[in-house]
């Protein structure tokens, strides 16, 4: 898998902007599954599938 390029900004969010967080589960027990698939979850995981790629 190749590295993850992170681009970190010191400029502040606008008050007048909404936006998400997505995280990948507690510890980022969901990262490889949403990198290998191109994908991101919200909401339940119960019942899938998520540990192939």
């Amino acid at each position: 898998m190749s590295k993850l390029k992170v681009k970190v900004s010191r400029t502040p969010i606008s008050t007048s902007k909404n936006f998400w967080v997505v995280r990948a589960g507690e510890k980022a027990e969901f990262y490889n599954h949403f990198r290998l698939n191109g994908v991101i979850a919200i909401g339940h995981t119960e019942g899938f599938d998520l540990g192939g790629g």
